[in-house]
């Protein structure tokens, strides 16, 4: 038994206010853990949408930039050509050849009314005059596709790229009295300013694309340098990476961060793929407010875990400090130690568990007592005489039976008021006890406070003390009781019920 003890005292292990603490915490760090995860999901899954809101965003914006390009450069063609006097000094020139004298003219307007270029054509499409490459005199432009529908429609409007550089272009036609005297070709650069102005208004960054055969060219963009190399490296590396129609967002990944980009493509006036824009937004940008939401809970909940231990541990030795005292006292019952009260002012299970382990005690201590006292008691009986004993027949031989009462009621008896009564109550208990016995055979030997010797001789004892036993707790003792019997020289002892 000892070793068995031993061995369980060995697997005890944590006490039970350390496993509260630790299962307080556990739920805690879990409790956190779940809300930083579910966080972390939602922000994904927020941000996402929000990045995609912001690229669709972005691509209403450049188509309505595109149309204001346009019709900029339309009026600003019109009000060029409009003007009789520019007209025929123009014609004039024309015939002549001089080129000088209409590249000053274009030059003159272009600081005027704010374009980046402009071309003069003849009805053919030839360069009478170009802004950009004065040299290009005679260069027949009419195979171009911007130029070819100009010649067949009169005008046309589109994206003109000129090697590596992309403008947004108009063409009108130049008449004199209702004669064609050729062709007006204005336009605007798409230049880092142009993306400035559209990441302002769509919150996105963008990057312009000039196509040269199966390779692109970053013309502009707003990108931050590193993502800049990364995406013309990947287009360099890749070159379809970004082809296709850009009906749905790609996820890119650029100098280490992930980005979501929406491909637009930049059509000349035949409507081929000259270029693209592509709107970009960073999901690490668009998930930095979530994350530092998520840092905060966590922040948070670490603080609250940190908290939340010692008041845990101080509350748990609180309510557990009863059960600990409980505990200590019935391994010294175990052991025999019944001397003890387990002070607990509470009204809850813990205040119940106290009280009931009190009164357990109480009869603990009683029994004991009881047990001791009849031991006494028979110890001090006077032994039969030898002679007597040589006098009677073996068959005659009669046994003792000594039977001991206490009477419980009268053992932690307060006083009501009169303190005659009690005593009148346990002398009038004692009368009923000794009746009883004599009435079966048998006679109160000793009393000691609330306590009785009662003896029976013959071979009924068993069955007179049963019966006074029986009739005490009927009533006719006065209340409980218990027995301790001594028969045989073996000790019976325990509730009589």
């Amino acid at each position: 038994m000892t070793d068995t003890a031993t061995r369980r005292e060995g697997r005890r292990g944590l006490s039970l206010a350390a496993r509260i603490l630790l299962i307080a915490a556990v739920l805690i760090l879990l409790a956190v853990g779940a809300a930083v995860a579910i966080t972390a999901v939602l922000s994904q899954r927020v941000a996402r949408s929000a990045v995609r809101e912001d690229l669709q965003r972005s691509a209403s914006v450049q188509a309505s930039f595109e149309r204001q390009r346009y019709q900029r450069l339309e009026l600003i063609s019109r009000l060029f050509v409009s003007d009789p006097s520019l007209t025929a000094y123009l014609s004039e020139a024309a015939g002549l050849r001089a080129t000088g004298s209409i590249l000053d003219l274009l030059a003159e307007r272009q600081s005027d009314l704010g374009f980046d270029f402009a071309i003069l054509l003849d009805p053919a499409g030839r360069v009478i005059a170009r802004t950009d490459r004065p040299d290009a005199v005679g260069q027949d432009l009419s195979r171009r596709p911007f130029i070819a529908k100009t010649v067949a429609e009169f005008q046309a409007a589109g994206v003109w790229r000129e090697g590596h550089d992309l403008f947004y272009a108009v063409a009108v036609p130049v008449a004199q009295d209702f004669t064609l005297l050729g062709y007006l070709v204005t336009g605007f650069a798409i230049t880092p300013r142009a993306a400035e102005e559209l990441e302002e208004v769509s919150r996105t960054d963008v990057a312009f694309l000039a196509h040269a055969g199966a390779r692109s060219r970053i013309v502009a963009t707003t990108l931050p340098a590193p993502a800049a190399r990364a995406l013309q490296e990947l287009l360099a590396e890749e070159p379809e990476a970004l082809a296709g129609d850009g009906a749905a967002p790609r996820r890119l990944d650029l100098a280490g961060e992930p980005w979501l980009a929406q491909v637009s493509p930049l059509e000349d006036a035949a409507g081929g793929a000259v270029g693209a824009t592509i709107a970009l937004a960073s999901l690490t940008r668009a998930l930095a407010p979530f994350r530092r939401i998520e840092t905060a809970l966590l922040g948070a909940g670490l603080a609250a875990v940190l908290l939340a231990l010692p008041l845990t541990w101080l509350f748990t030795r609180r309510a557990l400090g009863p059960i600990e005292r409980l505990a200590a006292a019935a391994e010294a019952a175990r052991q025999g130690q019944y001397d003890q009260r387990i002070e607990v002012e509470r009204g809850d299970e813990v205040g119940r568990l106290a009280r009931a382990f009190n009164e357990l005690l109480a009869e603990l201590r009683e029994k004991r007592d009881m047990e001791l006292y009849v031991t006494e008691l028979s110890r001090n009986l006077p032994e039969p005489a030898p002679a007597a004993r040589a006098a009677v027949e073996p068959s005659e031989e009669r046994s003792v039976l000594l039977m001991g009462v206490e009477l419980r009621r009268h053992a932690g008896a307060k006083a009501d008021g009169d303190p005659r009564r009690p005593l009148e109550r346990l002398a009038r208990d004692l009368r009923r006890l000794a009746h009883a016995a004599a009435a079966r055979g048998g006679r109160l030997e000793a009393t000691a406070g609330h306590r009785a010797l009662l003896s029976f001789t013959g071979p009924s004892r068993a069955l007179g003390g049963l019966a006074v036993a029986g009739e005490l707790l009927d009533g006719g003792g006065g209340g409980e009781s218990t027995v301790v019997a001594l028969a045989a020289g073996q000790v019976i002892s325990g509730p009589v019920l």
